[in-house]
Parts: structure tokens; sequence; C-alpha cells
């Protein structure tokens, strides 16, 4: 990010040794004029009929959301540096690195959740920028959308965040090799067993190539889960599998750059066995449910020409299943049976769409309107009714769709956006699976429309 203002300060620390820091501050204030939803509530009775109102009242809100001191320095040759990070109500971060030599670094510690070495493009923080910070939720920002459980960053890499130790190789000019372990005084061969690996290309005149692989995410649940009716499971998988993110960015066509990624995690598996041995004979049962991740598709758009600008974001998600298979062993007539079945779910597939087109009105403000809409559909499950008819397992599929929306319209005011700027808007959206239900009108199921006016400002010197 720019500064207005740098302050250098050189130090002497010892003769012939020379160290130069870069200081900034960053304050970022934001409110909500007002907001409301379009929930209704029974007022009162009159005549036997019901009075409706809102059922809450319009509210306001209030944050400064940062107030951080950044520092960062290097020693003059540039062998030895480190940064820290402040903000307000004790939360810190630091890290320092070594570099002997241009094809080598190595890095203690994290950014403070920036994300090292992201791959992300216009998909993530870039969509919004400082906006994120004061009138639009973090939740949308970071790669989210209108559907739980569906983010862009499931697609592209947001960066290690990871308190640890970083690696960075630089071969030759185009290739850099990324290295990283999440050490935090836990068990050795858990914590090095959960690093993650990236591998960039920058292809002269073209753009980016990159792909990221995290090896394990978390230490093994164990088999503490649940099966349910419907055949499905919760609680820990018995495994952790790997997460792969392939990245392209396409930077060769003038005002335009293009963000390409694919994301996949390696099916995780639970199992159980409870089969005990009575008599040499079994009895018992073993279980194991299989869930394939889906495979993940997404893409960034961003054009400017002149005074107009457009960015563009698309998630696409689809491929996931679930299968269980039960063994089932059972002592008849001195002998052992056994019966196993297989029973395989389609998950539902969802998607992600955001646009947001922007005007440049004159040299200090810029118009943009942020819209977004996001969906799944197409789940398969087991229709316990239909199936104790068949004495048989029927499989049904649910077609109806869970959709959630937005549409924000807002300014920015700004002589130098990095360095401080005015921001204000209209927020008008309905979240997926948010309904009010009126029984007095017969059970009327209403979506929930949520409103709001928010403002906002950042400045950094």
């Amino acid at each position: 990010m720019k500064k207005l203002i740098v302050f250098s300060v050189i130090f002497a620390l010892v003769a012939g040794s020379v160290f130069a820091a870069d200081v900034g501050v960053e304050v970022f204030g934001k409110a909500t004029l007002l907001q409301g939803s379009n929930e209704e509530k029974v007022d009162e009775f009159k005549d036997g009929k019901p009075t409706y109102t809102t059922a809450h009242e319009n509210t306001t809100a209030y944050g400064i959301g940062r107030i951080r001191i950044n520092a960062s320095g290097a020693t003059e040759d540039g062998t030895i540096g480190g940064s820290l990070r402040y903000d307000a109500g004790g939360n810190a971060a630091g890290w320092v690195w070594w570099k002997p030599a241009e094809i080598f670094r190595l890095q203690i510690g994290s950014n403070g959740g920036d994300g090292e070495f992201g791959l992300e493009g216009v998909t993530g923080w870039g969509y919004y920028m400082l906006a994120c910070e004061t009138i639009i939720g973090n939740g949308n920002t970071w790669g989210g959308g209108a559907i739980n459980g569906l983010i862009f960053r499931n697609a592209f890499y947001g960066g290690w965040n990871a308190p640890g130790i970083m690696i960075t190789s630089k071969p030759i000019e185009a290739l850099t090799i990324n290295l990283a372990f999440p050490i935090n005084g836990g068990i050795a061969y858990k914590e090095y067993k959960q690093f993650t690996a990236q591998i960039t290309y920058n292809i002269d005149g073209v753009g980016l190539a990159g792909i990221t692989y995290q090896n394990s995410l978390f230490e093994h649940a164990g088999s503490n889960f649940t099966i349910n009716p419907d055949g499905t499971v919760s609680g820990g998988p018995n495994n952790d599998n790997p997460y792969v993110r392939a990245y392209f960015g396409l930077t060769s066509i003038e005002n335009l750059g293009v963000d390409i990624g694919i994301g996949y995690k390696f099916a995780d598996t639970w199992y159980e066995n409870n089969v005990a041995e009575i008599g040499g004979l079994k009895a018992g049962n073993e279980f194991t449910s299989t869930v394939n991740n889906p495979l993940y598709v997404g893409l960034g758009v961003n054009f400017s020409a002149d005074a107009l600008g457009v960015k563009a974001r698309i998630l696409g998600e689809f491929g996931g299943s679930k299968v269980s298979d039960v063994t089932t062993y059972t002592i008849s007539g001195g002998k052992s049976e056994s019966k196993s079945k297989t029973t395989t779910l389609a998950d539902d597939w969802g998607m992600l769409i955001d646009v947001q087109p922007s005007f440049a009105i004159n040299e200090t403000l810029t118009a943009y309107l942020s819209l977004g809409i996001g969906f799944r559909t197409g789940n398969e499950y087991i229709d316990q009714e239909e199936s104790t008819k068949k004495g048989d397992t029927v499989i049904a599929v649910d077609n109806s769709s869970e959709v959630g929306w937005h549409v924000q319209p807002y300014i920015v005011i700004t002589p130098s956006y990095w360095s401080g700027s005015f921001f204000a808007g209209f927020r008008l959206e309905s979240p997926a699976g948010q309904y009010y239900y009126n029984g007095d009108k017969g059970d009327v199921k209403n979506r929930v429309l949520l409103w709001s006016i928010p403002i906002g400002i950042t400045c950094s010197f």
C-alpha cells in the first residue's frame, strides 16, 4: 500500500553498520447511518384481525475498523530485515527474514493475516479493495458470497498465514518456489506434515502460472462421528487429504486482466469398525463413508478503459458426492453371515456471480455498482418415507434452489485513493436461507430483505 508520508530513520547499530526503517499508520472508520429489514410481526388485534408492523426498529452501527502501525526495515546490504504490524486492541504480528543471496530467503513469522504468496488476482481483496474495510462486509470481501460454504478461495489460493517459517527460492528469474511450515510448539511430525508448497512461473509477455499444494490442513480427528438416518455422516474424518489449487493470470492484453483458478481437495474418509468375534464368528458392522469433494472452478476479470471500469468474478462448484459402504455381520445357525451395501448420493452444485462496473465522474469522484447472486441446487438425499414403503433405499433429488443476492451502489471521493478516501452507499440484500414466517397470514414464507446506508473514511500516512 502506498503511503502519504514515509518516515525514514537511519540507525547506527554498530560501527560500519546501517539500518533503514519505514513507518506508516492506517486509520479506518465506518458508520451505518440506518439499517433495517422487511420482517413483520403482529402488533395488535383489532376486531379479531391482526395489525402488522416491522419486527425490529431501525438501528445504526459504528466502528473504527482499523488503527494500525506498520514498520519495516532492513540492513543496508539487504541481507536481514523485519516488519511489524500492531493493531489497536493488542493484535500484533511480526516477521523477520534473512536473504544471504538473491536465490534464497528464509522468513520466521507471518504477516498478520494478509497471506503470503497468495494467488487470487482480482477475486479476493483486490475485488473491493478499501471499500471492504468500510462499507462492504468482509464476509463478501474475502472471496465470500451469498451462499454459506461457497467462496472464491475454494478455487484460488488466498495465502499462507500460519506462524512458522517460510522459505523462498528463485533459481531463475521467472521461477519462484515457496515452502512454508506452520511451527507452533506442537508435535514435530504433525506440524511438518501440514506444509504448504507452491511453484510459480512468470511467462514473459503472457502472464503468471502457479500451483499450490497444501499437504494436511489439520491433525487427524479420529473416528468420532455419527451416522445420520439418511446415511450421511457428521463428525471428524479419519484422514485429512491434500488440497491443490492451480492458477493462471493473463496479463498480455492491454487494459484487461484475467484470473483462472481450479481447486480440489482429495477425498476424505470416515471409518468405524464395531465388529466383534464370538467363538471365531463375526458380529457387528463396518462402516466407511467417503466424501468426494467437489471441483471448484473460478474466473476473475478486471477491465478498464478511460473512465469506465468493470470487475467480475465467477465461481462454480460441482462433482461432489458421498459414498457410504456398510458391511453387517450376523451369526445365524452357527455361521457368520455378511451383507454389504453401498449408497452414493450426489452433492448439490452451486455458483457465485459478482459484477462491479465503475465510472470515474471526475478526477476525485467515482461511482460503483456492486451486484451479486449465488445459488445451490440438485442435492440428492435418501427419501425415508419411500424407502420404508419399498423396503429398499430410494434416492430423491432436491431441485429447490438456495438463492442469495445483493445490490449495492456506492461512491468514492478521494484526491489519492490509497492515502485517504470517503465512501458512501446503499445496500440491499437477501441472504440465502433467511426467511420469516407469519402464521397469521396462513404460514406464509417470506424472504428476509436487509438494507443499510453505510459510510466510511480511510486514511493512511
